[in-house]
């Protein structure tokens, strides 16, 4: 879960707060630049996370006044200008989320193809959804609740 990067416009409703994505892997490299605008020889370490993202269902009434759990599904690979997959900045995360497969609404094998991103025992196919457990836990209640200390206010 990552703070969401979109602003509302004049009349429209605020955006969701956050942005979700499955890590498909954690690396570290050392990187050297040797560019004209190099001022250093010297390697930098860099940490990221190779991330499979999702994207929330607008369309479903979710959150405290409707009193229902956030839904969230795959971006589908296969999409024009989809951007299924992505790179971010550990330091970006503020913490996991704990999701719940919506068994009512199937499985799908048409969002990815065969792919090394998935679970062998999933059989390559996807859940439609899941549902964003922000009960889980107090820190992950007041994500979502607002009002803690360190916690962005995101009451919907």
């Amino acid at each position: 879960m990552v703070l969401a990067n979109e602003e509302s416009q004049p009349g429209e409703l605020a955006p969701h707060p956050y942005w979700y994505a499955c890590i498909v892997g954690i690396f570290h490299v050392y990187v050297r630049y040797l560019g004209a605008q190099s001022h250093s020889r010297t390697s930098k370490h860099i940490d990221f996370l190779w991330v499979r993202w999702f994207f929330r269902d607008s369309n479903h009434k979710s959150g405290w006044a409707a009193r229902r759990l956030h839904w969230i599904g795959f971006l589908d690979a296969h999409e024009v200008g989809a951007e299924a997959f992505g790179f971010i900045d550990p330091q970006h995360v503020i913490q996991a989320v704990h999701l719940i497969p919506a068994y009512n609404k199937c499985s799908t094998c048409s969002l990815l193809p065969p792919s090394i991103t998935q679970q062998p025992c999933d059989l390559d196919a996807d859940f439609n959804w899941y549902y964003v457990n922000q009960f889980v836990d107090h820190d992950m209640f007041m994500h979502f609740r607002g009002g803690g200390v360190g916690h962005k206010t995101t009451r919907d």
